[in-house]
């Protein structure tokens, strides 16, 4: 799965969402659709397993399916 930094304030919210550059990535480079896992990153320490749930031009809306703690940041 792929891994994509996210704000930690993003991850509490119901839905986050990446916006900008990566998402630019995530739509344009990666090709990624809705329905596809991704794994998220916090810097905190915290991992998610999440859902594509909805993509627009520049933002890319997801689920949190799961989330556990990671022993190193990269």
């Amino acid at each position: 799965m792929r891994r994509f930094k996210i704000d930690a304030k993003e991850c509490k919210k119901s839905t986050p969402v990446i916006r900008g550059p990566e998402a630019h990535h995530m739509i344009n480079v990666l090709r990624l659709k809705e329905g596809d896992l991704v794994v998220l990153f916090d810097g905190t320490g915290i991992e998610y397993e999440a859902g594509i749930e909805k993509i627009s031009s520049m933002e890319v809306r997801l689920s949190i399916k799961k989330s556990r703690r990671c022993r190193a940041e990269s």
